[in-house]
């Protein structure tokens, strides 16, 4: 890289904000000491709307996810359906108001079904919509996996009969993840094998390359026998499959990779260094990989911050802080989210306090990388409630969608959903009108 010379020197910018209500006049400046040639970012704020309520029932709903295929938005959730806990599935198109409705995925009697994960292929005709979930029907806790090839029209097996099981063994497997390459279902989740209890749990993947949901080749991804858990999986180019996860015992957040479908891993790579980050989330495009997770500081303070590899998951650049943040004492973790749309903006979502002592659901991007990242906009925008564990995925269109769990009464939860892009949200156009320098 080129040097420049030392200098020190200020740029000023001033802009016009646009918006429905008001014009404003917004200066920027900038500094520098040498060294490296001038960036200047101009931070790009996007606007949230269409809040939706997506469940809207009158029990608990919670533990929800979403996908994006093309620009069909699909969420699951867990609900509590009088003493079960059963997987529920919703869609719509990106433009319509009400959602469809509620198909119960799980069709159990009894049993506790917990943390469902969705993933999606737009096949350019309908989406193809794939489901896993963690179910305790039989006092441990096993791995379902359900799809449907019409976006969600119809399911497989019928609704009538069992999902499929990808664990069948005397061990609790919990925390499910799940990506699509083309007609192919990869899924992590973390488990205990021994007996001995979660300080044994192991990060475990499996893949079904037949496509039938029955025949799955699993394989264990974590290396060390400390507490490994909350794994998250994502797909990159060259049919690289990219898993994270959070050691427990070492407190580190770690990655692996395999580069040629799941069949093999190459080595696992510390992506930090023994200082209490927990909750990854990861996602690829092409050689780039992001992954997200939060930091504890202490006294419910947390830094959210994110790791980028531009080579496919050989070689990582310095962590960014994208917030600190503090959160409530109930859910502690912030629990960041991370997805990169069409133009290669990096977006992440995640809880924390807001004005009140109610927490919100809060959004970044990064237009340059995981480099710089914007100001946090809060998305559930409602003080009065406690809103939390955010879902993140964006469209074809761009525009990025975020589902969460808040709280409408004092007896129950719903899933909530808004996206940006949203006509008379509000935003801001940006117009340069002076700009000087001086050295």
């Amino acid at each position: 890289m080129k040097k420049w010379p030392g200098r020190k020197g200020v740029l000023s910018l001033i802009l016009l904000t646009v918006t429905p209500l008001l014009l404003l006049v917004v200066a920027f400046t900038w500094e520098s000491t040498g060294d490296s040639p001038l960036n200047l970012l101009i931070p790009h704020q996007q606007s949230w709307g269409g809040k939706s309520n997506v469940s809207n029932t009158s029990a608990f709903s919670g533990l929800g996810d979403l996908a994006v295929g093309g620009t069909d938005i699909h969420v699951v959730w867990k609900e509590d359906v009088g003493t079960n806990e059963n997987i529920y599935f919703k869609n719509k198109a990106k433009e319509d108001i009400t959602w469809s409705g509620a198909v119960d995925l799980t069709q159990t009697t009894a049993g506790k079904c917990l943390n469902p994960a969705v993933a999606v292929v737009d096949n350019g005709t309908s989406d193809h919509i794939h489901v896993v979930w963690e179910d305790k029907a039989t006092g441990y806790s096993d791995i379902l996996y359900r799809k449907s090839l019409n976006g969600g029209s119809t399911w497989d097996n019928s609704l009538g009969s069992a999902p499929d099981s990808i664990t069948s063994d005397a061990y609790n497997a919990g925390a499910p993840d799940i990506a699509i390459t083309s007609t192919i279902p990869h899924v992590v989740w973390h488990g205990d094998p021994d007996g001995i209890g979660p300080e044994s749990s192991k990060i475990y993947y499996s893949k079904n390359p037949a496509g039938d949901g029955t025949s799955w080749i699993t394989d264990t991804v974590s290396t060390s026998s400390n507490e490994n858990e909350f794994p998250a999986i994502a797909i990159g180019g060259s049919n690289r499959i990219h898993v994270t996860w959070h050691d427990f015992s070492a407190q580190v957040i770690q990655h692996r990779r395999s580069t040629d479908g799941g069949s093999t891993w190459l080595g696992v790579t510390d992506l930090t260094s023994g200082d209490n980050s927990t909750h990854p989330d990861i996602a690829a495009k092409g050689d780039d990989v992001y992954v997200v997770w939060n930091t504890d500081l202490g006294g419910n303070q947390y830094q959210v911050r994110c790791r980028r590899s531009t080579d496919g998951g050989s070689t990582w650049q310095p962590s960014r802080l994208i917030a600190t943040v503090t959160t409530a004492l109930i859910s502690g973790y912030p629990t960041p989210r991370v997805s990169v749309d069409i133009s290669d903006t990096v977006h992440v979502a995640w809880h924390a306090l807001g004005t009140t002592d109610n927490q919100e659901i809060w959004h970044s991007q990064s237009k340059d990388s995981g480099v710089h990242w914007s100001s946090p906009v809060n998305v559930s925008n409602n003080p009065e409630a406690q809103s939390q564990l955010a879902s993140i995925g964006t469209d074809s269109e761009g525009d990025a969608h975020v589902a969460w769990q808040e709280e409408v009464s004092g007896l129950w939860w719903d899933i909530f959903h808004s996206r940006t892009g949203v006509a008379g949200a509000g935003g801001g156009i940006y117009l340069p009108i002076i700009m000087k320098n001086s050295y």
